[in-house]
C-alpha cells in the first residue's frame, strides 16, 4: 500500500514532466513547420519572378524581331525602288546622249514660188534655212534641259533612297544586338523547377530543430513509457534519457 500511495503521489509530477515535453515538441514542431513554409514561400516567390522576368524578355524579343522584319521588308522594298530609279536614269543618260549627239541636216528648200513658180531671192531661201537650223537647235536645247532637270529630280530621289536604306540597315543591326543581349538575358535565367526549399533555408537552424524534435520526442516516449509502468522518473533518469 505504501509502494501504491507514493506511485500515485508521483504522478502528478510525472504528469507535469510530459506536458512540459508536449509543450517543448509542439513548439519545436511549429518553428520547424514554419522555417519549412517559409522557405517553400520563397521558392514560390523566386520561381514567380522567374517566369515573370521570362514572359517580359520573351515579348520583349518577339517585338524587337516584328520590328526587324518590318525594316528588312522596307529595305527590300526600297531597294527594287531604287534599282527602277537607277534604270531611270540610265535611260535618261542614254537618250541625253541620243539627243546630244544629233546634228542639224540642210533641209531640201524649194526655191521658187509656189503660187507663181517664178524663182525666190537668195535671202529667203537664206532665211527659211536658217530658221530651220534655229529651230532644230532651240528643240534640242529644250529637250536637254528637260533630261536634265528630271535627271536632278531621280537623283535626288536615289539619294533619299540609298540614306533610308543606310538608315533601316542601321537600325536593324542595332536591333538584331539587342535581341542578342535579351536571349542572353533570358538564358542566364535559372530553371524555376530547379528551385528547392533547402536552397532558400538556415540549415543550422533546420538542423537543431530536427534534433530537438527528435530529443524531445525520445523523452516523451520514455516518459510515457514509464508511465504506463506506474514508475516516476526523476531528474538524473531524464537526464540519462536525453543521453
Amino acid at each position: 500500500k505504501e509502494l501504491e500511495q507514493l506511485s500515485l503521489s508521483a504522478k502528478p509530477k510525472s504528469d507535469d514532466r510530459v506536458s512540459t515535453l508536449e509543450r517543448k515538441l509542439v513548439d519545436a514542431q511549429t518553428k520547424h513547420y514554419r522555417l519549412m513554409e517559409t522557405a517553400a514561400q520563397e521558392v514560390r516567390n523566386k520561381q514567380n519572378r522567374i517566369l515573370m522576368d521570362r514572359q517580359d524578355i520573351t515579348f520583349k524579343e518577339s517585338s524587337i524581331k516584328s520590328k526587324i522584319t518590318l525594316l528588312n521588308n522596307q529595305i527590300e522594298s526600297s531597294k527594287q525602288l531604287l534599282e527602277r530609279k537607277q534604270s531611270q536614269r540610265q535611260e535618261l543618260l542614254a537618250e541625253y546622249k541620243r539627243i546630244e549627239s544629233l546634228t542639224w541636216d540642210k533641209p531640201q528648200v524649194d526655191d521658187h514660188c509656189p503660187t507663181c513658180g517664178q524663182a525666190l531671192p537668195d535671202t529667203n531661201v537664206e532665211k527659211v534655212i536658217a530658221d530651220h537650223k534655229l529651230h532644230f537647235e532651240q528643240d534640242k536645247l529644250k529637250k536637254l534641259a528637260t533630261i536634265v532637270e528630271q535627271g536632278k529630280e531621280i537623283a535626288l530621289i536615289i539619294q533619299k533612297i540609298q540614306q533610308e536604306i543606310a538608315n533601316d540597315s542601321s537600325s536593324v543591326s542595332d536591333l538584331t544586338k539587342a535581341v542578342e543581349i535579351e536571349s542572353m538575358k533570358l538564358a542566364s535565367l535559372p530553371d524555376p523547377d530547379s528551385m528547392t526549399v533547402e536552397m532558400f533555408i538556415d540549415n543550422g537552424q533546420l538542423e537543431t530543430l530536427k534534433t530537438e524534435i527528435k530529443d524531445t520526442q525520445t523523452q516523451l516516449n520514455a516518459l510515457l513509457d514509464l508511465n504506463k509502468q506506474g514508475t516516476d522518473v526523476d531528474p538524473q533518469s531524464m537526464d540519462r534519457i536525453k543521453e
